[in-house]
Formats: structure tokens, sequence, C-alpha cells
């Protein structure tokens, strides 16, 4: 008998205690992060029309750890193609900008996880009143593949989602060649995982 009388007379001591044995599971990471570069950029310009292609690509050289909640580094490679065009009118003020940048990443060595390829769309169309510009900006992030690979234990993961808000821009400096300071605000909807 005395063995579960010993037993019942912790129990009541540990109610007596703080009953939260909580851990943080939150983590910082104030480190490098990948390393982005453009090996390939081309422009025209006809008369109101501007266009650029160009490739991306990121480098996993950030700070990686499968023991970090945070890294600064997502420890893959990523291409990514890119096309954008602008349309301003400087008698009337009226810009539209629309960009198409499509994401190949490639496995995570350390989780063998190869995150989908993405497909991003960005739209803005803009009333500008000399430096001050003022409009509307929408956006479609679409993962056109599935995560795959032996990290991935939760299947064949695929998102999207779609945002629209305002857009505020301010040109400083000299008009053919300014420093403009750009303000988005988005509402996201539609937002998924499949």
């Amino acid at each position: 008998m005395a063995g579960p009388a010993h037993r019942h007379h912790r129990q009541a001591r540990r109610l007596d205690a703080p009953r939260c044995h909580c851990r943080s599971w939150g983590d910082t990471n104030l480190a490098l992060g990948d390393t982005a570069f453009i090996p390939i950029m081309l422009g025209w310009n006809a008369g109101n029309f501007h266009w650029n292609v160009s490739v991306f690509g990121f480098a996993p050289t950030g700070d990686y750890s499968t023991r970090q909640l945070a890294n600064a580094s997502l420890n893959r490679w990523a291409v990514m193609p890119r096309f954008a065009a602008t349309y301003f009118d400087p008698k009337s003020g009226w810009q539209m900008n629309g960009v198409a940048v499509y994401t190949i990443n490639f496995e995570n060595p350390d989780t063998n996880y190869d995150s989908g390829d993405i497909l991003n769309l960005e739209g803005s169309i803009l009333k500008n009143f000399g430096p001050l510009g003022v409009g509307a900006v929408g956006y479609a992030m679409i993962q056109t593949t599935a995560d795959s690979g032996e990290g991935a234990r939760l299947g064949a993961n695929e998102s999207r989602v779609y945002g629209v808000g305002p857009i505020l821009t301010y040109a400083f400096g000299k008009p053919r060649n300014p420093l403009t300071f750009i303000v988005k605000g988005f509402h996201e909807f539609g937002a998924e995982r499949t």
C-alpha cells in the first residue's frame, strides 16, 4: 500500500506547481541569405512602350540548418525566367505595368524536398501627378507543379493565391533617372492548397 499512496502524494504536489511546461517554438536567424544573380537581361524601348526579358538565379549560399525553424537560405537552386512590360504616357500621366516570372525550383539536398515550380503574375495601373503616382495593383501566385521528393511527407502539395490593392509611388530626382519609392497593399483571396 505504500507504493500507491506515494504516487498519489506526488500527483497532488504537481497540481500545486505551475502547469505550463511550455516550449518555445520561435526562432530567429539574422544571417546572410541566398545569392541572387542576373546573368541575362535584355531591354527594348519603342515610344511609350518598354520591355525587358531576363533570367534570374538563386544560389543556396545562405545560412541553413535542418535543426533551425528560421533559415536565411532555402538551401536549393532556383532559375527564374522573367518578362516585364510597361506603357507610360508622360503627357497624360497614365502608366501600366506587368510582369510574369516562372520559378523553376530544385531539390533541397538536406531534406530531399523538391518545391514545385511557381508562376507569379503582377500588374498595375497608375495615374501619375508629377512625381506622385496613385493606382491599383494585383497579383497571382500559382504553383504549376506539385511538391515532391522523399521529404514531401504530406503529399504532393500545390498552392495558389491572388491579391489586389492600392499602389502609391513617389519619384525623386531627375525624370530620366529617378529614384522611385513604391508602397503596395494587398488584400489576398482565393488562397488554397490542393
